[in-house]
């Protein structure tokens, strides 16, 4: 499966040195290896102790100590930055708030695209004993969809900037999640094909806004510091709010099936026999096992689809505090030479004095 991605790399190596042309090189700056380090351990500490908190145990000390080294070493990472003269990444970004905003939005988006993206097929697959190819045909869909409203977005934006387009694509986004509540072994084709759908619209509508928006509020001189920290907060909030909902996702599933295990009344072909089961009696607890094991996990999954949901509802609440019209990106043009008028001197003669317009 990894594999398949050897010849794509090396295929676009080569288009990259043909395609994209070459540069002036730029002025040489000192790489921030002590920000490097203290920002790759705090990242690395808080990842490993979301990803393994499940079974190591919360509140074991090896968690604990990797949260606490975390978030100090990430404490760390910020002093560092606002000391040295060439910053890994320029935490003063943070104070342009339509950055932020732009950043926590784009946060939810990402959460809510792996969420669905790692849950949906793993359901249709345990759920529904559907293969893997066919699980992937079944949401193919949500990505046409999303591809064809994305060049859609752009447009609106050039117009009515990222506000409504955020809002409504969030409102649109959060609407599909909720449908999605729905899921269920019994669910058809049609139903997990229209939910991913309208989920795909409101992402395909709403992504590209938010981040062109965020972006464009920022500097020139920083654009390239915030294109960092976006793409550092996606990955990071994606892996974190993946870790979080499945560790959340597999306690909820041991609290629901300790819970309907209680309510299960005993089959009668099961209690005739008080010593060993024999083939009928055994096939037909098994059944009664994996009827409850999707049973619970169809009422996982739909909680954990419940939480996306609201969390992508507040988040097309914050998308009404971005800007209502078009920003416009900020480039670095030329300036004209500066027009020229006269004034008197004082020996009588006229002195040219420039003027410069801003």
């Amino acid at each position: 499966m990894f594999y398949i991605n050897v010849p794509i790399g090396l295929l676009g190596t080569a288009a990259a040195s043909i395609v994209i042309p070459k540069v002036a090189r730029g002025t040489a700056r000192r790489f921030d290896f002590a920000g490097f380090a203290s920002i790759a351990f705090g990242l690395f500490a808080i990842l490993l102790a979301a990803s393994e908190g499940q079974s190591w145990g919360w509140s074991s000390y090896r968690i604990l100590m990797l949260l606490t080294a975390g978030v100090l070493s990430l404490a760390l990472f910020v002093v560092i930055e606002l000391e040295v003269e060439f910053p890994l990444l320029d935490v003063r970004v943070f104070t342009i708030w339509p950055f932020t905003l732009s950043l926590l939005l784009g946060s939810i988006l990402f959460i809510s695209l792996l969420a669905v993206a790692f849950y949906v097929p793993v359901f249709l697959q345990q759920g529904q004993g559907k293969q893997a190819f066919d699980a992937g045909l079944l949401i193919l869909p949500q990505a046409l969809v999303m591809g064809a409203m994305m060049p859609l977005a752009g447009r609106l934006y050039d117009k009515i900037g990222a506000r409504w387009l955020a809002t409504v694509g969030l409102a649109l986004c959060g609407y599909g999640t909720y449908l999605m509540c729905g899921i269920t072994p019994d669910m058809t084709r049609g139903d997990i094909i229209f939910w991913t759908c309208v989920r795909a619209a409101g992402l395909g509508l709403s992504m590209m806004p938010i981040m062109t928006a965020g972006l464009a509020a920022v500097p020139p001189s920083l654009t390239n510091q915030a294109s960092g920290l976006n793409n550092v907060a996606r990955q990071v909030t994606g892996a974190l709010g993946l870790a979080a909902l499945g560790a959340l996702g597999i306690t909820q599933q041991a609290e629901l099936f300790a819970a309907r295990a209680a309510l299960v009344r005993p089959d009668p072909a099961i209690a005739a026999h008080s010593g060993a089961l024999d083939a009928h009696g055994f096939a037909a607890a098994y059944l009664r096992y994996q009827h409850l094991s999707l049973e619970v996990l169809a009422t996982s999954y739909s909680n954990l689809f419940l939480l996306i949901a609201i969390l992508t509802a507040a988040g097309a609440v914050l998308g009404l505090l971005l800007r209502p019209g078009p920003t416009a990106v900020a480039t670095d043009r030329p300036v004209a030479a500066p027009a020229a008028r006269v004034s008197p001197s004082t020996n009588g003669h006229r002195a040219p004095v420039t003027a410069v317009h801003r």
